[in-house]
């Protein structure tokens, strides 16, 4: 793949969604007001803070990064986006300074939960929310939330360093210097429109209807039934291991000449295997999307969910599955723009 020699046309009303964000807009139309994919992010700031030097620090990165302006209309059931002008950026800011160290913890912890569950409009917008809890002078709790259809993971951290540059140049006085864009998110989405159809989509469909013919049901084997509908119950579990065993993990994947990621993927998959007795092991991964140098400062939905089938057949030792696992990791590599949702609807898995 490689990215057009010339800026595409700056992206008007009418725009199309990316694949991404068209999945994420059906999915709010089956269920509008569903906050799954909210993304909220909290820091601790300890130290002197400036708010207005902050505020506009948050101005300039909206302002920069056209998807944060983004909000979603549709024709005829066809959806595009619409990118307001930059202006004005809203930062809440809620004074707990008169309360206890407890109060003004469950006070942020109540907080946090009440901007999780609080849905978006996504045609309305704005699809990013920050607010400041003022806990002391020097002391601040900052919260950013998004819609995860004009975000992702690695996207928090392009932010999130532009706004401490803009922060620390503002502080002393200079005006924020920041690298051009080589296409801005909703450019990306009608680029990627361009690019993934005819010919070139059949053959990456074409590989996943191969590589996930006759796809297993991993079982588990659980002490509680499946419910005959989801309901997204659940918990999060955090366990802390040993610094060694990290370093114990490093020199494996430095031996092996793989990622850690693959040694983590490997001894994973060899867990599912010994409790589910399976040697055909299937695992979600998601993958970053940005398929080129020049789309790792765009701030917007990259992120891509594709299969990782792992073959353990024949007893092979730890040594031999790692090297399996990190020839399929490259697969995924070549082959990980194709959304999601069209290769579950070529592959036409069992599903429940």
């Amino acid at each position: 793949m490689t990215l057009p020699l010339e800026r595409p046309v700056a992206a008007e009303p009418g725009s199309p969604l990316s694949f991404g964000q068209e999945q994420l807009w059906f999915l709010d139309q089956l269920a509008p007001g569903e906050t799954t994919y909210n993304l909220l992010l909290a820091w601790r700031l300890r130290g002197a803070l400036d708010v207005g030097i902050l505020r506009r620090c948050l101005a300039l990165v909206v302002e920069r990064h056209e998807v944060l302006r983004v909000t979603v209309r549709a024709v005829n059931g066809t959806p595009y986006q619409v990118v307001a002008p930059a202006g004005e950026v809203e930062l809440t800011i809620v004074d707990l300074g008169g309360l206890t160290a407890e109060e003004q913890q469950a006070a942020v912890d109540a907080a946090i939960a009440d901007q999780t569950n609080q849905p978006f409009d996504l045609e309305t917008g704005p699809l990013y929310r920050y607010r400041l809890y003022r806990l002391a002078d020097d002391d601040y709790v900052f919260c950013q939330g998004f819609h995860h259809l004009v975000t992702d993971g690695w996207s928090s951290a392009v932010m999130n360093a532009e706004i401490t540059a803009a922060y620390q140049a503002l502080l002393t006085g200079e005006d924020p210097v920041f690298d051009d864009l080589e296409m801005d998110y909703p450019e990306f989405a009608d680029w990627q429109r361009q690019r993934l159809q005819g010919e070139e989509l059949e053959e990456e469909l074409t590989f996943w209807q191969e590589k996930l013919a006759d796809l297993p049901v991993l079982e588990l084997p659980t002490d509680r039934p499946r419910p005959a509908v989801p309901d997204h119950s659940g918990a999060t579990v955090i366990r802390h291991f040993p610094p060694e065993l990290l370093d114990r993990a490093r020199a494996t994947a430095q031996e092996h000449g793989v990622s850690l990621f693959m040694v983590l993927a490997a001894a994973f998959t060899t867990v599912l295997s010994r409790y589910s007795g399976q040697e055909d092991i299937p695992v979600g991964v998601p993958m970053l999307g940005r398929v080129e140098p020049e789309l790792e400062d765009v701030v917007g939905l990259f992120i891509n969910m594709v299969v990782l089938r792992s073959d353990l057949s024949g007893d092979p030792s730890f040594s031999e599955f790692l090297e399996r696992t990190a020839d399929a990791n490259l697969e995924l590599y070549e082959h990980q723009e194709v959304p999601f949702h069209q290769v579950v609807d070529r592959v036409q898995p069992v599903r429940e």
